[in-house]
This record gives structure tokens, C-alpha cells and sequence, in this order.
């Protein structure tokens, strides 16, 4: 189920009776802006488009501008009237006067990825409305229960907020300073896992890296994969576990009969001796001190992880995280599921970038494995 946002013009304003939020000003400093500096036109159509702009005008403009830039062309005053007289256009944006009077708005480019940022931020908060004018009418018409509504507001409400991370260019150079810095950092290991082999080839787990951790069922994905976070634990580092496939109480159970060594069968029967019981309560005394965090919610999208994450890392300064598996996690919407995994994937890696932990993510392979050599 996709919602449909309302037009970015107009966002908001069934809704209200009320302007939506936009800046004429900013948008005209911006063509201004393109219009003097092609090198700084170049990095504005990297954070706007058409759709960016409040007025149809701003709009026609700018992706007129665009066309020059991709062809190579330049986009001067000139060369700008010229093209939207070649695409009977320029009448309909108010002639050559209306060019002449964006141009006059600022003396310099200076300023112009500021504008750019401006008219950005006008766009989003615009497109921010008619998702909530949406969501409201949909809401009135009954048609749709409240968890199929729920999922799909918060679906593009996910997508508005990627569009709100952009990652400025940077000189590659700038960029080769920052690695020679890590590289005579002694402390820059990543988290390590506990395993030497492993820790010795990764360097630990690098910091906005997505682990995946495949394997066909019953092969000890999730076993391994504990380990590691009881590793990283016990060195009094947080980690955050969300655990799809099992109930939090399983896991502990399960991490109890490992570190403890008892027989997880006599465990489920209650048939353990005095000495296994006091074992038990041990690792139960040792678990208390491992700052290890779980959430077993069955149900999981990218949205959901992103926000839990992000409470983590704010709370307890988790240091790594864990999904138990990627494959239970929801993406509501009217993909194919292969679509829908491929967004899930995407979704795991940027909350890793963004939050700078690794996410080590389970990832189930079907059982067409067992059909190959070994059963791997």
C-alpha cells in the first residue's frame, strides 16, 4: 500500500485554509545563484528538483536549467531565456522581465547552497502536510483498518526522512587525511567480537558497516551471532538485539544453558541437578552485568529499527546491534517480497551509517542449499 502524498504546491492546504510553507524569495536567490555559478549549479540539482520549488514558474525554470546542465550547456541569463523560448515557455513564466528580475535578487552565489538548503526544507515540511492531509482523509473514509493505515504513513514517512539526510560532496583529498588520521590512531580497532581469527581479518567490526550473517535453518546463525554480542558485552560495551524469530525469554534461556554449559532438553523438562541450578543462577548474576539489550516485537519495519535504534544509541550508547532476521521484517507496501527484502536491506544499512554502529543482520537462505554439495 502506497500513500499518495498531496501535490507539493498545495500541501496542507485543504487541510488548513492556510499557505503551506515556502519561500518565493529563497527560490528566486537560488536560480539567481545557478544562474551566476555553474559549479554551484551543479551541486544544487543534487538536493532539489522540480518538485522542490512552490511556484510552477520556479519550477519550469529550474528544470530547464537542469537540461542545460546535463547537456553540458551553459546556463546564464541568456542561454536560459533563449531555451525557454525554444520550449514556448518563457511567455509563461513572465518573459525576459521576470528573468532579469530573479537575476537582480542577489549581487553574488555566495550564499546560494544556503537557499538551496532553505528552499529544501520548505519542500519537505510541504510534503510533510499533505502526507498528514492524506493520512487524515483516509482516516474519515473508514476504508482501511487503523494497522494497514498506521503502516503505510509510517512507510513514507520513513522516505521523507531519507530525503532529509544528504551528504555534502567532499575533495577525495580531504577525505585521504581523514584515513591517514585513523591509520596512526592506535585506538581505532573496531568493536571486537571475541573471536581472534575473526577480529584479526575484520579489524573488529567497523562502526556503520551492515554484517550479514547467512546460512540455510539450524545452522547456528543465531548462536554464533549471540556470541558475539555476549563477547562485545562482556567487555561492558552496550549492544541492542531485535529478535524476530524468538521471544526474549527464549534467548535468555538460550544464552543461559551456553554459558553455562547445561543441557537446554533437561532445562525445557526441569530435570537439572542442584549443581546445574546453581550454575544457572551464576550466569543469571553475570547476565544482569552484561549491558545487553533485546527487543522481541514480532513485527519490524525499517522505520521501526530505525526509531528503536536511534533510542538505543541515545539511552545506553549501544556500540552494535543485531537482527534476528532480516527476512521476518516487515516493509508494508506493493512490492514483490524480493522488492521488499531489497528496501529492508537498504533501510539496515543506512540506520548503521547513520547511528555509526555495525548491524549484524541474519539473513535465512532457503533450503535449495541442501540440494549442493556439503548442504552449505
Amino acid at each position: 500500500m502506497t500513500l499518495q502524498l498531496a501535490n507539493n504546491h498545495n500541501g496542507g492546504g485543504d487541510a488548513f485554509d492556510r499557505l503551506p510553507p515556502h519561500s518565493i524569495e529563497a527560490e528566486m536567490c537560488v536560480l539567481a545563484s545557478m544562474m551566476l555559478d555553474k559549479q554551484l549549479a551543479e551541486q544544487i540539482v543534487s538536493i532539489l528538483d522540480g518538485d522542490s520549488f512552490y511556484l510552477t514558474d520556479h519550477t519550469i525554470i529550474f528544470n530547464v536549467m537542469r537540461q542545460l546542465i546535463v547537456d553540458s550547456r551553459p546556463i546564464d541569463a541568456v542561454i536560459l531565456r533563449d531555451e525557454l523560448k525554444k520550449q514556448n515557455q518563457l511567455d509563461a513564466i513572465g518573459g525576459s522581465a521576470y528573468i532579469a528580475q530573479i537575476l537582480g535578487t542577489v549581487p553574488s552565489a555566495a550564499h546560494g547552497m544556503e537557499y538551496a538548503q532553505r528552499v529544501r526544507e520548505k519542500s519537505i515540511l510541504r510534503l510533510m502536510i499533505g502526507l498528514a492531509d492524506d493520512v487524515t482523509r483516509r482516516a474519515y473514509s473508514g476504508a482501511e483498518n487503523a494497522d494497514q493505515l498506521l503502516d503505510a504513513a509510517a512507510g513514507e514517512m520513513f522516505k521523507l526522512a531519507e530525503r532529509r539526510i544528504t551528504n555534502p560532496m567532499q575533495h577525495l583529498g580531504d577525505v585521504a587525511a581523514q584515513v591517514y588520521d585513523l591509520l596512526e590512531d592506535k585506538g581505532r580497532k573496531g568493536v571486537e567480537t571475541g573471536f581472534w581469527d575473526l577480529d584479526d581479518m575484520l579489524n573488529g567490526l567497523q562502526p556503520g558497516e551492515m554484517i550479514v550473517v547467512a546460512a540455510r535453518p539450524s545452522m547456528g546463525k543465531t548462536a554464533f551471532s549471540m556470541n558475539v554480542m555476549q563477547q562485545i558485552a562482556a567487555q561492558n560495551v552496550s549492544v541492542g538485539v531485535f529478535s524476530l524469530e524468538m521471544s526474549s525469554q527464549q534467548l535468555a534461556q538460550r544464552m543461559l544453558c551456553s554459558v553455562a554449559m547445561v543441557d537446554a532438553q533437561r532445562v525445557r523438562k526441569g530435570q537439572l541437578s542442584a549443581d546445574e541450578y546453581q550454575r544457572l543462577a551464576k550466569v543469571v548474576v553475570q547476565m544482569r552485568k552484561m549491558p545487553i539489550f533485546v527487543d522481541d516485537s514480532p513485527q519490524l519495519t525499517p522505520l521501526d529499527l530505525r526509531t528503536k535504534a536511534r533510542r538505543l544509541k541515545h539511552d545506553h550508547d549501544v556500540r552494535a546491534l543485531m537482527i534476528d532476521y532480516m527476512q521476518l521484517m516487515d516493509n508494508p507496501g506493493p512490492e514483490s517480497r524480493q522488492q521488499q527484502i531489497s528496501e529492508i536491506s537498504r533501510g539496515i544499512k543506512a540506520v548503521a551509517r547513520e547511528i555509526g554502529v555495525p548491524v549484524i543482520a541474519l539473513s535465512q537462505l532457503n533450503r535449495s542449499a541442501e540440494n549442493r554439495d556439503g548442504h552449505k
